[in-house]
């Protein structure tokens, strides 16, 4: 192609004129002019926008694709996290339960050895007890030898039933009533004034609710005695609750029922039958002077 300067003007020169660039040759006009050159050029272009819009499309979908694993992982550490926390916390549950049924365990532990205890301490406590019942019967006789020693020996006795009616009190478990119809009367005879003449002694009649005066207090046709030996209810219809569990747990324990400003006191024996051994308000006549309550069967 051939080049041309710019015309520059010189002092002295005569007038200026502007020269016209050299037309390109007519060949290469009519290349350019032709229809073929002007689509490549335009296809050209077209194929440069393509291009840009792949590659921002490509930047946009790596971009896109780079702030979702960001936020997966995120959400991936954060998940971690919880759970680790959760764990945590497990962990501390865990121990805390553990603690938990360690101090159960030495409690119970406590418990059983105290308990051993206690039934030692019963144990002797009721060979006190019978010692002390020993003691009174051996004071009882004492009496009926000699009427010199009446006086003295009288004391002697009011002093033994003192100590029996505070030694029973103190040994002695205090049931309720419901309670203690669960667990079976004796059938022996027991000793006492009994007005009705039903087996039963006043006193004892007293500490069942049954009526004295009446050897049927319920009417049914059936002696107070022989509904209350039989585990039926002398003062109604029906069964007495009757419990062998219930009663194996208080046997060699002396129970107290109490009516009113009146202690009444049956021990159980290891047949599981209650025996009755008298009131506080005779201070237990020594026990009856009998041990009728300490039968085993």
């Amino acid at each position: 192609m051939p080049s041309f300067q710019p015309f520059v003007q010189r002092a002295g020169d005569g007038p200026t004129t502007i020269s016209t660039p050299p037309t390109m040759p007519s060949g290469i006009n009519d290349r350019l002019s032709k229809p073929e050159v002007s689509r490549d050029v335009k296809m050209r272009r077209y194929q440069r926008w393509f291009f840009y819009v792949v590659i921002v499309g490509l930047f946009l979908a790596a971009l896109g694709l780079i702030l979702k694993v960001y936020a997966d992982n995120n959400s991936l550490v954060t998940s971690v996290e919880t759970l680790s926390t959760q764990v945590k916390q497990r962990d501390q549950n865990l121990e805390q339960i553990r603690a938990e049924l360690a101090a159960r365990n030495q409690a119970t532990e406590s418990a059983s050895t105290n308990l051993e205890q206690m039934k030692a301490q019963l144990a002797q406590n009721m060979k006190d007890l019978e010692n002390a019942v020993s003691k009174s019967k051996a004071v009882e006789d004492s009496l009926a030898t000699t009427t010199s020693a009446r006086a003295v020996d009288q004391l002697t006795l009011e002093r033994a039933k003192a100590n029996t009616l505070n030694l029973i009190l103190s040994l002695g478990t205090e049931l309720s009533n419901k309670d203690m119809t669960r667990i079976k009367i004796a059938d022996i005879a027991v000793a006492g004034m009994d007005t009705d003449k039903d087996g039963l002694p006043d006193d004892m009649e007293a500490s069942l609710g049954t009526d004295p005066l009446k050897s049927d207090t319920d009417g049914d046709n059936y002696s107070d005695r022989e509904e209350a030996v039989g585990g039926f209810n002398p003062l109604g219809k029906g069964l007495w609750p009757i419990d062998s569990k219930f009663s194996a747990n208080y046997k060699g324990r002396v129970i107290l029922n109490k009516q009113g400003d009146i202690f009444y006191a049956w021990y159980v024996a290891q047949d599981g039958l209650r025996y009755y051994m008298g009131s506080s308000g005779d201070k237990f006549e020594a026990l009856r002077q009998n041990d009728y309550w300490t039968k085993q069967k």
